[in-house]
């Protein structure tokens, strides 16, 4: 496989900024895996039982390796409220497509 292949696979890498037009794809990977995995779904396929509290491999093990907390995690805990808290009610858009960076000198430009 190439190295620019390669590079489409990680969207942090910065050298995906430069030299190319992988960076105005990764948007479209985002929505074609989300198209694929509504197609498996429909089609039969599941995911891991489990995915959270399984204890190798499980997403809270593996966020959690390294903590001294005894026990590591809080399964409970975890997913409480987990229908109800709705966290994206706190997003915040990006107001234009640009290095973060730039947005104080964008903005001052914009009220100018």
């Amino acid at each position: 496989m190439h190295l620019e292949l390669l590079a489409l696979n990680h969207p942090g890498m910065m050298s995906s900024q430069f030299g190319s037009d992988v960076k105005r794809m990764q948007h479209g990977f985002a929505a074609q895996n989300g198209l694929l995995a509504a197609i498996l779904a429909k089609g039969g396929y599941v995911g891991i039982k489990e995915v959270y509290e399984r204890e190798y491999g499980g997403f809270l093990d593996i966020f959690s390796k390294g903590n001294v907390k005894r026990p590591q995690f809080l399964v409970d805990k975890t997913a409480k409220g987990l229908d109800e808290d709705w966290k994206t009610k706190n997003l915040k858009i990006k107001p234009c497509s640009a290095m973060t960076a730039t947005h104080g000198a964008i903005d001052c430009v914009r009220k100018l």
